[in-house]
């Protein structure tokens, strides 16, 4: 089996434990080759939708105002862009000082505002990362099975992890995003995104499973009947 570091409604988790069995009967592949590969389809996909659902939340949070080209003291190599917070991202701030039991009042428009996008891009910066988190895992799922990985190869994996399954009575995987940091928020931000990726690439998976399968017992029938 494969077991979901979240709270996942039973519903799903039967619909996906049925597409293995399916998946296992139509490849006739060994349980532990099932589990890995189921393991190695959740990962892509979790990196994925934690990559698509940030976007309008970031949009949101900071707006692009001016590309710097040179430094100080000459050209930059790479252009630089800069953001500013946007009036939802500066509230946003706003609040977080208040709970941090800082009074706004206190700062200059200068400091807010200098304050108020750091925290924008440190929550921009820390969503690229727990989408890394999903790298390592594909990497070593990707090795047990043969299988390429592409740009995957070149990419910057995050803190994460895999447990491989192994022939047993009852194999499982573990996909571990450990992409979280000591900041305050940052187990929660992990949840939101990671977690929301996980959960958001079950259906997928389970559905590309059940349709590969049932294509594949179909051929079997459809040649068994030729013969």
């Amino acid at each position: 089996m494969v077991r979901p570091i979240i709270e996942i409604d039973q519903a799903s988790v039967r619909a996906f434990q049925s597409s293995l069995r399916l998946y296992q009967k139509a490849t006739r592949k060994s349980s532990a080759e099932v589990v890995n590969h189921a393991a190695m389809q959740l990962a892509l996909r979790a990196m994925w939708h934690t990559k698509s659902a940030d976007k309008s939340d970031i949009e949101s949070l900071r707006e692009h105002y001016a590309t710097q080209f040179r430094g100080k003291k000459r050209l930059l190599k790479k252009p630089k862009q800069l953001y500013r917070a946007t009036t939802r991202g500066f509230v946003v701030y706003l609040s977080k000082l208040r709970r941090m039991g800082k009074d706004p009042k206190n700062l200059t428009t200068a400091q807010l505002m200098d304050g108020a996008a750091k925290m924008v891009n440190r929550r921009i910066g820390s969503i690229a990362f727990i989408r890394a988190g999903w790298i390592a895992a594909i990497r070593r799922l990707a090795s047990t099975l043969n299988k390429p990985t592409g740009s995957l190869v070149r990419a910057r994996a995050g803190r994460g992890s895999v447990r491989v399954a192994r022939e047993s009575e009852n194999p499982f995987s573990e996909i571990i995003n450990r992409s979280n940091s000591p900041a305050p928020g940052a187990d929660a931000a992990l949840l939101k995104y990671g977690g929301a990726g996980l959960a958001a690439a079950i259906p997928g998976t389970t559905a590309d499973m059940m349709q590969y399968a049932t294509k594949k017992l179909e051929e079997a029938k459809k040649s068994s009947f030729g013969s």
